[in-house]
């Protein structure tokens, strides 16, 4: 079995919040517990030292963010 796309962890850092994570695209998005739309936080991580261009960043963005809509509701929301 491969590595997971997307995963979900609580965040060490803020409490009551969660971390999303893109592996594959090395995006991370922190976020309080019931309040994604208000507390948001994303970061690209750069881990070929290339930045990835305005349409990549915003489709790996809304790809993480309809996985957190559709396996965790509970969550984001």
């Amino acid at each position: 079995m491969g590595k997971e796309k997307f995963i979900i962890q609580p965040s060490k850092e803020m409490q009551d919040g969660w971390v999303a994570t893109d592996t594959e695209n090395a995006i991370v998005m922190r976020f309080e517990n019931h309040k994604l739309e208000k507390t948001l936080r994303c970061t690209p991580l750069l881990t070929d030292g290339r930045e990835p261009t305005a349409i990549e960043l915003a489709t790996a963005i809304r790809d993480l963010l309809d996985w957190l809509r559709e396996e965790h509701k509970d969550k984001a929301f």
